[in-house]
């Protein structure tokens, strides 16, 4: 890990159009506004050429030594700007064709490294110590506002072991504290076979969505390549009806195999404030225990040897313990579903779409990716919510991730990563 006080240092932000970007654009605007949290007509012309310069120095200065992607046209693992070749044999270069930062096509990519070398950070978090881990983050997106495409935020978490010591009963998850409007209504489900997490509204309306005289949202993370592992014959894991042994998985998005598979959900939990099942204490390593279990599929008790499961609480199996609550459908209302039945009331929820890693020694674990979208507001959507819906419109302020490793019953250390919104794997990071 490179100084946290090195210039490097930084949240870094590209556009693929930045050289056409210009003062009083609605784009360059409206970015500025967010950046400086301050409405658009109060947007100066320093703002937004702070905006331009700051796309003009992260694109230029793009480290791709240190992690961050870009499009390897010649395939020698080294960055060599500028490099062109016509990879489809068209005649034209296009996208992807010449060696620049960027993946996937994307429009805007993000791109931030953080680790948990702060121990009194770590403390102040859950009471744990420090797990010796790097995490790499790239988001990435379209400007595609009328399309699906353009409705969806994508994001590779690749996670670096460098403890110098073997990693065992390791849990990753998707952690999301989703505001649909106002957070005191929400609700959460889980689709076990899409590897699906969602939250939406409680209530027919909401103030939030009402002042743009629309119903309320939803939104939903999807793991579209969950954690690489290999796969054994005789096995199904990922529950697809091939051979493991025979199988293809998708790692840095290119098809491997056979022998790869991708790890699906192995658990979904919630928690809402105030609740029967409430947040993980803060500064107490009573909150590792609790992140532990609830990783593990169960409820944020501080009991790792006995935890309690989860009930569903509505449905034909009712009163039955599961590690995928509330993944009942809502549309058709059958199964157990959110403030259904014994189900908590609409509240301030919290949910993490958690999945395993293998044990394993190596210093750089599998890539998770995963894509959150958000869902067009409908009218029926009280207590209800499409998985197959389109949309856009929805307050979701947080791009974490939760990590608990442990040996046995015993948890070693716990932690949930939210750059954005300054809950940290070291709340501030402490270098790349």
């Amino acid at each position: 890990a490179i100084s946290p006080n090195d210039e490097r240092v930084g949240t870094y932000r590209i556009r693929r159009d930045w050289r056409a970007l210009k003062l009083g654009q609605a784009t360059v605007i409206n970015d500025a506004a967010e950046l400086n949290e301050v409405p658009i007509g109060s947007v100066t012309d320093a703002m937004q050429q702070e905006v331009l310069d700051n796309y003009a120095s992260d694109w230029e200065n793009w480290p791709t030594d240190l992690g961050a992607p870009f499009y390897d046209v010649n395939d020698n693992g080294r960055y060599d700007p500028g490099t062109e070749i016509d990879l489809n044999g068209n005649g034209q270069i296009e996208i992807g064709e010449v060696e620049e930062p960027g993946l996937a096509g994307a429009d805007q990519v993000v791109w931030m490294a953080f680790n948990d070398l702060d121990g009194g950070a770590t403390s102040n978090l859950y009471g744990a110590p420090p797990i010796g881990l790097e995490v790499q983050s790239t988001v990435w997106a379209y400007n595609q506002p009328d399309a699906t495409l353009g409705q969806l935020i994508f994001k590779r978490y690749r996670i670096i072991n460098k403890s110098g010591f073997r990693i065992d009963s390791m849990f990753v998850a998707q952690w999301s504290d989703p505001d649909i409007g106002g957070y005191t209504d929400d609700l959460v489900g889980s689709d076990i076979e899409r590897s699906l997490g969602y939250a939406y509204n409680g209530n027919q309306s909401d103030a939030d969505f009402t002042d743009f005289s629309i119903p309320p949202g939803a939104i939903g993370y999807d793991f579209f390549q969950g954690p690489l592992v290999r796969g054994v014959a005789g096995q199904d894991r990922n529950g697809n009806g091939v051979d493991d042994a025979e199988d293809f998985a998708i790692y840095n998005l290119q098809e491997v195999g056979p022998g790869w598979i991708n790890l699906p959900l192995t658990s979904f939990g919630y928690f809402a404030s105030g609740s029967a099942i409430d947040d993980p204490d803060l500064g107490e390593y009573d909150g590792t225990l609790q992140w532990y279990n609830l990783l593990n599929g169960y409820t944020t008790t501080a009991d790792t040897a006995n935890p309690t499961p989860f009930i569903q609480g509505f449905g034909e199996n009712a009163g039955l313990a599961t590690p995928f609550p509330v993944s009942g459908d809502p549309v058709r209302q059958s199964g157990d579903i959110d403030a259904f039945g014994t189900n908590l009331p609409p509240g301030d929820r919290r949910m993490a779409l958690d999945v395993q890693f293998d044990s394993t020694t190596d210093d750089r674990l599998p890539d998770k990716c995963c894509a959150g979208r958000w869902l067009r507001p409908r009218s029926s959507w009280s207590h209800s919510v499409a998985g197959s819906a389109t949309g856009y419109v929805v307050s979701e302020r947080h791009i974490p991730i939760a990590i608990a490793i442990g040996q046995g019953h015993r948890p070693i250390a716990a932690c949930v990563d939210d750059r954005i919104t300054n809950y940290g794997l070291t709340i501030e990071p402490t270098g790349i």
